[in-house]
């Protein structure tokens, strides 16, 4: 091709990319067109073979590839190149724009779907079928690959479809990638080394409420935590209007009267004696109700006690993962209390905590907790 032939076909095609149609003569750009056309079709043909080995390519990628869209108004009609270039040279013009426009979307759609697969999905083996992604994306990392083994999740042909979700990973592999790993310092820091007990008088707390949707996001928390048959003893009293915290003041020792009533909220750590009537409901493998039915209170008790406590234990740690200080504390008549607030249950009250955002500035220095070598033998 001479020189100047080449510079009109260079300048043609910088006008079809560029949209600046008007500044090329209609008869170098027809010609261009066709031969750009010719160029497309030849370089699909072998994109298309290796796009249909990677299972990324559907059905309508291929036939929008082989096919020219060719627009009249606000009709779609779609035929095959040859005959499109027998239209008029703006007819053409719209038909390759769009298909280069398809071609461009389709490829940044797939490097977007193996994005955010994280190039696991593409290399992993899932449910006995490897899926291998596009030879341009970089390889997944190895320890990621192992995470994933026998996940059911893949890359569904037709997944570019607008309408069809991006894959995602199974609730089990999303889950182990986070599990048993530790926490951050800081979130060390927040459940247990620097929190701290708030029972200074007489105010120890800042003036800031405590919602409703906050302590039961803080219940919500502590469930989970384990229990024998997972029984699940416990029973929760929020104190938090005037009204019940002048019904809890009687019965509180005298030291813990002005930090409790000046408190946000106290919630009471009871003990259900009558826990096993929800056995069935929260251990339906067997029938756990009998193992403790018909027994006295004395011989429920302790275990009732123990495993109530934990509970008590696990909402003080709630409470802290969710940026509340706790200040639990006995000293209080316990009989008062159950009459006051578990009359006609079987519910015992075990301890208080009173919770809500400290004031760090009346905190004692902390005292010493007992060396490992102290409290700890390993046998």
């Amino acid at each position: 091709m001479q020189g100047a032939e080449r510079a009109q076909y260079l300048r043609a095609g910088q006008a079809i990319v560029f949209g600046h149609h008007q500044q090329v003569e209609i008869v170098e750009l027809a010609a261009r067109i066709e031969d750009l056309q010719r160029e497309h079709i030849a370089a699909a043909r072998p994109l298309e073979r290796t796009q249909g080995q990677c299972g990324l390519a559907t059905a309508a990628d291929r036939e929008q590839r082989t096919l020219g869209v060719a627009r009249v108004g606000r009709q779609r009609v779609e035929r095959p190149f040859r005959q499109v270039r027998r239209q008029p040279a703006r007819q053409m013009r719209e038909c390759h724009l769009g298909v280069m426009r398809i071609g461009a979307q389709g490829l940044r759609e797939r490097r977007r779907l193996a994005s955010i697969a994280g190039g696991v999905v593409a290399q992993g083996e899932h449910g006995g079928e490897t899926v291998r992604s596009h030879p341009s994306e970089p390889s997944p990392p190895q320890p990621r690959r192992k995470a994933l083994q026998g996940c059911k999740t893949r890359l569904r042909r037709g997944a570019l479809h607008k309408n069809r979700a991006a894959p995602t990973l199974c609730h089990r592999h999303s889950t182990e990638s986070t599990m048993n790993q530790p926490l951050s310092q800081e979130a060390l820091n927040q459940i247990f080394l620097e929190a701290r007990t708030f029972a200074s008088n007489p105010n120890p707390w800042q003036d800031r409420a405590v919602s409703d949707a906050q302590l039961e996001q803080i219940w919500n928390l502590a469930r989970m935590g384990p229990t024998a048959a997972n029984s699940s003893p416990a029973r929760v009293v929020f104190v938090r209007t005037p009204e019940a915290k002048a019904r809890l003041k009687p019965a509180l020792d005298a030291g813990n009267v002005d930090k409790t009533m000046s408190a946000p909220v106290t919630a009471i750590i009871g003990t259900d004696l009558a826990f096993y009537e929800k056995l069935p409901y929260l251990f339906p493998h067997t029938d756990a109700r009998s193992w403790f039915a018909g027994k006295s209170e004395q011989a429920l008790f302790p275990g009732a006690l123990r495993n109530s406590s934990l509970q008590g234990a696990y909402l003080i740690m709630a409470a802290r993962t969710l940026g509340l200080d706790c200040g639990p504390m006995g000293g209080f008549d316990a009989a008062q209390v159950d009459a006051e607030f578990f009359a006609g249950t079987a519910i015992k009250s075990s301890f208080l905590i009173n919770l809500g955002y400290g004031r760090r500035d009346t905190l004692h220095p902390r005292s010493p907790r007992l060396a490992f070598a102290d409290a700890c033998t390993i046998v």
